[in-house]
């Protein structure tokens, strides 16, 4: 191990979601005294769709360059997508990966999500080193290839399993076969939004009025069948019924299937509702969007611990939550938010209702939420239990992984 501990980051792409702003909230936090640290995509930046890259501005911003390991193939044609062809370009990327381990002698892996998983564990295996897969789901929603043949044989070669609440750990150890892992969760913690523009300019752009007297209702979250948009938009349709100075901001970009934004913009018009709910995906800065949003929603129907809540939580934004994941251990109903069942609109729709109607409770319940947040939700809390994590493994690498005690702790 060299005089400061050496960790390799690596994700499949630097796409707008939650554990990218997670990892660059980690890069930019770092000990560097102790720690060097570097960050590998599997794809190179022209990839496609150029969403995915759409994060890489933010971290070049930020200070942080990632590098990718280049030569891997494109989008696969249809042929890639059966066993054999998914096989050919693992090995590949896996080759790839283990050349960037070898000229920087990394002492820990930190991978990201399930591609950079398997990418990852497997390239680790013949020199050792000991990996840190981070995932939020056992079971992704949109798998990648061999995932679902190999997820379990890569899981059980993993160092350490991270993710960010009790839920999902839950659910990940009654999904893992033997040998079991380690599971260990930590929170996201994300900064602040900053904004880069006047609130005014941003309404404009958005086609919302400059009347301080609408109340802007707004869900910052991945263009997402389990985002909850469709609950939402039949709640939005309750709520502008009988609050009519409001209007609602749902803002994010497509994952997976790119024809979702096209079913909710279809469905807003059969609602008769264009000219109330904007439906956007913003480039620049999230907090040019935050400024103009007074309510926080979020509609979700499965979770874990959303970077967007922890976002509305820093800036003291009164939220709507759907108790779904980690949300009921972040925030309390009636004391820092208001929490309804997934799947329910008209549960949405009263609890917007009631902070629409009541802005002293709004504001209270804002002032409380950023005290949660400043808690523990903060990135140095992450990055300090994550630096701790890699320490760890990182002074064991010459053991068998069966030998590595199982961290436990939640922060």
């Amino acid at each position: 191990m060299s005089a400061r501990v050496r960790v390799l980051s690596v994700i499949d792409d630097l796409g707008f979601g939650g554990d990218e702003n997670r990892l660059l909230s980690f890069a930019t936090t770092i000990d560097r005294e102790r720690f060097e640290h570097r960050v590998v995509t599997i794809q190179p930046p022209h990839s496609w769709p150029s969403e995915s890259w759409a994060m890489h501005q933010h971290y070049n911003a930020a200070g942080v360059r990632p590098s990718s390991l280049g030569g891997v193939p494109g989008p696969p044609a249809i042929a890639a997508l059966h066993i054999v062809g998914a096989a050919r370009r693992l090995l590949h990327k896996v080759n790839g990966l283990r050349r960037v381990l070898r000229e920087w002698r990394a002492d820990v892996i930190d991978a990201h999500l399930e591609p950079a998983a398997l990418v990852s564990v497997l390239a680790a295996a013949a020199s050792r080193t000991p990996t840190a897969v981070t995932l939020y789901s056992p079971v992704p929603l949109t798998p990648p290839p061999l995932w679902p043949v190999v997820g379990h044989l890569v899981m059980g070669m993993a160092s350490v399993i991270v993710t960010d609440s009790e839920a999902r750990r839950q659910d990940i150890r009654r999904w893992m076969r033997r040998p079991q892992r380690p599971v260990l969760v930590v929170p996201n913690g994300i900064l602040p939004p900053q904004t880069a523009r006047p609130a005014d300019e941003t309404r404009a752009q958005l086609g919302i009025p400059r009347d301080p007297g609408i109340r802007v209702i707004g869900q910052v979250a991945a263009l997402a069948p389990h985002k909850g948009y469709m609950d939402l938009l039949e709640a939005a349709r309750l709520v502008l019924a009988l609050a009519p100075s409001t209007m609602f901001l749902l803002v994010g970009f497509p994952k997976a299937d790119v024809t979702y934004r096209q079913r909710l913009e279809r469905s807003i018009r059969d609602l008769g509702l264009a000219n109330r709910i904007r439906l956007v995906s913003y480039p620049g800065p999230i907090g040019d969007v935050w400024k103009v949003i007074d309510i926080q929603v979020h509609a979700s129907t499965y979770d874990s611990l959303p970077n967007a809540l922890i976002e509305g939580m820093a800036l003291a934004k009164p939220i709507v939550a759907t108790t779904v994941g980690g949300v009921p251990d972040m925030l309390k109903h009636l004391e820092s938010a208001l929490l309804v069942p997934p799947h329910d609109p008209g549960a949405i729709a009263g609890a917007l209702l009631r902070l629409v109607g009541d802005p002293a409770l709004a504001a209270r319940l804002g002032v409380a939420a950023h005290r949660r947040y400043r808690a523990g939700y903060q990135p140095p809390v992450m990055t300090r239990a994550l630096e701790g994590c890699f320490a760890e493994l990182a002074t064991r690498r010459q053991r068998k992984p069966r030998e590595l005690a199982e961290l436990r702790g939640s922060i």
